[in-house]
């Protein structure tokens, strides 16, 4: 646990309720709560530094989480907080600030608890009785993808790919891959995901480890076309799956893709069968 406020303003002793109440309210939710390994008061300029005495400390071993207590108002340390230890150390961090310390509330603390379990792969919720839904009567996992390109005068700026996967047989815990898609010099950003292929197939092998039997359906829903480009799109990252599917099996586990419709107040699937469209 670091604290970057002063000493003076965010005492030990609120520390140590703050987590033995948390430590409560995991275990009345199931979840096994240790006291901290590491607690550091610290400076915004000394992230760096400390995140490397965490991992010496660690010794190799994986760290689950690293808490973070934050001053008010403070825009500058949370950036740098995930920067040090989530983008280049691979460590996962929770931050809060110090308004939230004391007097520690269970129901703000509840909250905060969602977020650490989903972060460290647990999951909150399911809903009753999934087995009944047809689409998971066999194992299916559920993916999304985006393509975000930099604003109107960065036309240098690379654009950014996102994958999720789903990583368990009731699609309720997701596994996250990023891309960055260079422009080459270009002016106008591909829409299209160039190592679509290439991530979906790292996401099916992560789909197998975590739920040792392969999927026999794929959900996949895009994200960020527009209209005219739908059919750019569709065609090339629907070859990009087919392609990832055949590295690793030779039947392919989806027969058609149903569009999805987006408006500016909802987003639905297709089910008529008069408008699904077969893509082979």
């Amino acid at each position: 646990m670091l604290m970057f406020p002063p000493q003076n303003q965010c005492q030990s002793n609120d520390v140590k309720a703050f987590c033995d109440v948390m430590i409560k309210v995991g275990r009345d939710n199931g979840m096994q709560i240790a006291q901290p390994c590491y607690v550091k008061y610290l400076r915004e300029n000394e992230i760096k530094t400390v995140c490397e005495e965490i991992k010496k400390k660690a010794a190799g071993n994986p760290i689950d989480l690293v808490y973070c207590i934050l001053p008010r108002n403070s825009s500058s340390c949370y950036p740098r907080i995930k920067h040090e230890f989530e983008n280049l150390n691979a460590i996962s961090t929770q931050c809060m600030e110090m308004r939230n310390l004391k007097p520690p509330k269970p129901q703000t603390i509840g909250n905060i608890l969602q977020k650490v379990n989903t972060k460290i792969g647990g999951v909150n919720n399911i809903a009753a009785d999934m087995t009944k839904i047809p689409i998971f009567n066999k194992p299916c996992i559920v993916m999304g993808a985006d393509n975000a390109h930099p604003a109107q005068g960065e036309g240098s700026r690379p654009s950014v790919s996102a994958l999720v996967g789903s990583m368990d047989k009731f699609a309720c815990r997701y596994a996250t891959q990023i891309g960055i898609q260079k422009t080459d010099g270009k002016k106008v950003h591909s829409p299209v995901i160039e190592s679509l292929q290439a991530m979906v197939k790292n996401m099916l092998i992560k789909f197998y480890q975590s739920v040792k039997t392969k999927p026999q359906r794929i959900i996949f829903y895009r994200d960020g076309i527009s209209e005219g480009q739908f059919y750019q799109v569709m065609l090339y990252e629907v070859d990009a799956i087919k392609k990832a599917c055949l590295e690793l099996e030779k039947v392919l586990p989806f027969s058609y893709l149903r569009r999805l419709s987006e408006t500016s107040s909802h987003a639905a699937l297709c089910s008529e069968p008069s408008r699904r469209r077969q893509i082979w």
